[in-house]
């Protein structure tokens, strides 16, 4: 369902709950996400619950954002538009009300970019309207509150970071990695804003958003894959860790330590990380087969292939896995893995 639609059914479905916010929050759809991540739910409910009503982000999609199973993530976002519906809340109508919802928003926003800029489900590489109304949001977001938030700032500079890249991320309707983006279709202007708000806050203590933005910065200003400093990347993310020890974020130390130290590292660190879906054996079939280890990788690369919901993923995944094979044909005694057909 398009945004705008998604939008005006909320606002029906809400209205009877929703007293006069004042004239603090103009942007209609910042009032519907300010409405959504009300203090009265907690702060997971409220993220999957604007991502679907607000932003028209499919179901399946949340769930995966959430690392959920699809029938669970329905069970909580029906318990979610109850309560909405069971209360009256108020959009905030002063500063002091707002500052109190700046980090509940500022989680959506996050998520809500990340469910454009890397969709779970159907044929796009990127969503980039979704992904664009993220990044505007926290400006406007930034722009009501009456003093610099170091938050704020860091998201919206990882977010400019990130979606700098979306041209290039996607040729001929195909996923194009980051160590083959032509940078000159990189958005230059959003990675100088980005950087530019990053400046003031390199003093500032380590937070999440603040860590990923620096991360993100060191991608921005390598002339390319090869020339990252990928060991001060490693070293991000050990810091990271720290503050926010997910398996998403030990699954991207591992490609960052791989580019550092090589494959065969790169696979130790892996083994410590547990995540459904299909970015863990994709990740894993990606270093066997850099390792030199072609019947492994073709395994891994056939089990995310079976997971991924995504059809530029897969549609990636596949070519790897049919150079996983010629990979194979090269070695002598190749030999097929039981029930698997032997691919040349």
């Amino acid at each position: 369902m398009p945004l705008l639609e998604v939008e005006a059914s909320l606002t029906q479905e809400a209205a009877h709950v929703m007293a006069d916010g004042g004239e603090l929050v103009a942007d209609e759809r910042l009032r519907l996400v300010l409405l959504c991540a009300h203090p009265s739910l907690s702060p997971e409910a409220a993220a999957a619950l604007t991502l679907r009503l607000v932003l028209g982000v499919a179901t399946e999609d949340i769930a995966r954002l959430f690392l959920q199973s699809t029938p669970t993530m329905a069970a909580r976002l029906t318990r979610a538009r109850k309560r909405l519906a069971g209360a009256r809340f108020e959009v905030p109508a002063d500063t002091a009300a707002l500052a109190a919802r700046v980090s509940a928003v500022a989680d959506i926003a996050y998520l809500a970019f990340t469910a454009g800029y890397a969709p779970g489900s159907g044929p796009d590489v990127v969503r980039t309207q979704l992904a664009g109304e993220a990044v505007r949001l926290v400006r406007v977001l930034r722009s009501l509150l009456p003093h610099s938030d170091a938050e704020v700032d860091a998201l919206l500079a990882l977010l400019l970071l990130q979606h700098s890249r979306r041209d290039a991320r996607v040729r001929d309707g195909a996923l194009v990695l980051l160590a083959d983006q032509d940078r000159t279709r990189w958005h230059h202007d959003e990675i100088a804003e980005g950087l530019a708000l990053l400046e003031p806050l390199v003093h500032e203590p380590p937070a999440p958003y603040l860590v990923q933005a620096l991360i993100a910065a060191e991608h921005a200003i390598a002339p390319s894959s090869a020339a990252t400093a990928w060991d001060r990347i490693v070293a991000r993310y050990d810091e990271l860790l720290t503050l926010l020890d997910t398996p998403v974020v030990r699954l991207n130390r591992a490609v960052a330590v791989a580019e550092a130290s090589g494959p065969e590292a790169g696979l130790d660190a892996l083994g410590s990380v547990a995540l459904s879906g299909h970015r863990l054996p994709a990740t894993r079939a990606e270093l066997l087969l850099r390792a030199g280890r072609p019947d492994e990788a073709r395994i891994a690369f056939t089990t995310a292939i079976a997971l991924c919901g995504n059809g530029a993923e897969r549609a990636h995944l596949e070519g790897r896995l049919a150079e996983a094979d010629v990979h194979r044909g090269m070695q002598p005694n190749a030999h097929s893995p039981s029930g698997a057909p032997q691919g040349k």
